[in-house]
């Protein structure tokens, strides 16, 4: 998790049944000049291979006007997640 300090909001969404859940790994797509799906993809591997390995990943992907290219970046980041063990399931 990113964030520090948030103890109390912690609290108040356990008391009441929530969880939220962060992002542990990113693309970049959203860091300044437009990337291609290729960069995008190999930072995502990078974030992945040789930083760490976590048990549960959650890769930040943006899915608004002019980031067109992390859609096409998503295959060739599934099928490195796939090799690597990754399953693809729906957050609960």
């Amino acid at each position: 998790m990113s964030w520090k300090g948030t103890e109390a909001v912690d609290k108040i969404m356990n008391d009441n049944n929530y969880a939220y859940v962060d992002w542990n790994a990113l693309s970049g797509d959203a860091e300044g000049k437009r990337r291609t799906p290729e960069q995008l993809a190999a930072r995502v591997k990078r974030e992945v291979t040789e930083n760490y390995k976590p048990d549960r990943l959650v890769v930040l992907m943006h899915d608004t006007y002019g980031k067109e290219n992390t859609a096409k970046s998503l295959q060739e980041i599934i099928n490195h997640l796939k090799s690597l063990g990754y399953e693809f399931k729906t957050l609960k």
